[in-house]
């Protein structure tokens, strides 16, 4: 058997202020061989979006100065000052990229151009987590889903992929980084085509990304890092008596997302269940909690012995 990985998402509802990252990242320290996905920041695709059908007025410089206060204000509370320069530099050569793209007449009135200004805030995101890893005396990376994750087809906002295809390119990417001693930080929720344009695979969909991430990888388990303690019997939003259901078999958790339950991607579960891949969902503000574990009945006392 190969390397084992633990592939760690992280949502955005988890990535909202600099206090945040930081403690993702000690999450991530817990773990001996760590991949790590990350979504946007909680907002930034929204506001990604509203830049989107900004047109060409002075609205859209009005939005990427606040996309880009956003991000310099995290990267400025959680850097040391010896990264400070270049991480902050970083994320500025990100926004001028940004914009850019946004008054590229040659992408005007494109699909193309939404899907790459949508990209912005997963990468946004990778950038503040490797340089708070590597304020930490860890190695760290940030990598580009679109470098390692290939879509089936051209269809740019809705995106499905192409595992085959993916999978060799993750494992390289991976092996390359861990070889350098880095810690991968790969951005959610986008891929490219085959013919090498930006695709979304739609939204709240680093999950997916996450998914595929793992199975290319024989991941050990795969760990969602959300903002509930676990899969739920009912919203406590409006059922008084729902609990945490602590363990439950792949297709019983399908069940419930069918129904409603919208803490997964909907393709996240065949996708781990084909591989064989154990699924994990933890509470980010209560790291210490069982949260829920997704499985095969028989292989549940072995996850539950793994940590955190």
């Amino acid at each position: 058997m190969g390397t084992q990985y633990d592939v760690l998402k992280f949502g955005g509802s988890c990535l909202s202020s600099a206090e945040d990252f930081c403690s993702a990242a000690k999450i991530v320290s817990r773990y001996q061989n760590p991949v790590v996905i990350v979504s946007a920041i909680s907002g930034v695709t929204q506001s990604l979006i509203e830049l989107c059908n900004s047109g060409d007025g002075p609205s859209v410089m009005e939005k990427i100065h606040e996309i880009q206060k956003i991000h310099l204000d995290a990267m400025s509370k959680i850097t040391k000052k010896r990264t400070r320069e270049p991480s902050m530099e970083e994320i500025r050569n990100l926004v001028h990229e940004l914009i850019g793209i946004a008054h590229d007449h040659n992408l005007k009135d494109s699909p193309e151009r939404n899907t790459i200004i949508m990209s912005y805030g997963e990468r946004f995101s990778a950038v503040i987590m490797k340089w708070y890893l590597l304020g930490q005396n860890f190695g760290a990376e940030a990598v580009l889903s679109s470098e390692i994750i290939v879509a089936e087809d051209e269809n740019l906002l809705e995106a499905t992929v192409d595992v085959n295809w993916s999978r060799e390119l993750i494992l390289r990417s991976v092996s390359n980084q861990k070889n350098e001693g880095n810690i991968p930080i790969i951005t959610g929720f986008f891929c490219r085509t085959p013919s090498g344009r930006i695709a979304i695979l739609g939204r709240n969909s680093s999950d997916y990304t996450a998914a595929v991430v793992s199975s290319s990888l024989n991941g050990s388990c795969l760990t969602f890092w959300k903002d509930v303690p676990g899969l739920m019997t009912g919203d406590p939003k409006f059922v008084k008596e729902c609990r945490v259901l602590r363990q439950i078999g792949y297709e019983d958790a399908e069940g419930y997302i069918r129904n409603g339950a919208r803490i997964l991607h909907g393709k996240v579960i065949s996708i781990s269940r084909e591989n064989g891949i154990p699924i994990k969902i933890k509470d980010f503000r209560n790291p210490d909690t069982p949260g829920t574990i997704i499985g095969n009945p028989a292989e549940f006392e072995n996850c539950c012995s793994q940590n955190p």
